[in-house]
C-alpha cells in the first residue's frame, strides 16, 4: 500500500508525459509529411492524359 495521496508515482507520471510528448510529435511529423508531399491528385495529376469524350460540350445536370 502506498503512503502517498497521488494515484501514481513519479516516474509513472514522467513515462505518460513522455508517451503524450512523443504521440504529438508523431502527429506533427505525419502533417508535415502529408503537406510536402501535397494532395493525391489520381487520374487528374501532371502525368495523366485525359482526353474529352466525343460529342460532349459541357456537363449539366440531370432534370
Amino acid at each position: 500500500m502506498r503512503n502517498t495521496d497521488t494515484g501514481f508515482s513519479p516516474r509513472e507520471r514522467r513515462m505518460a508525459l513522455l508517451a503524450v510528448i512523443a504521440a504529438a510529435a508523431l502527429a506533427i511529423a505525419g502533417l508535415g509529411l502529408d503537406r510536402m508531399n501535397g494532395p493525391s491528385l489520381g487520374l487528374y495529376g501532371q502525368d495523366a492524359m485525359t482526353s474529352a469524350l466525343p460529342g460532349v460540350l459541357e456537363a449539366h445536370p440531370a432534370g
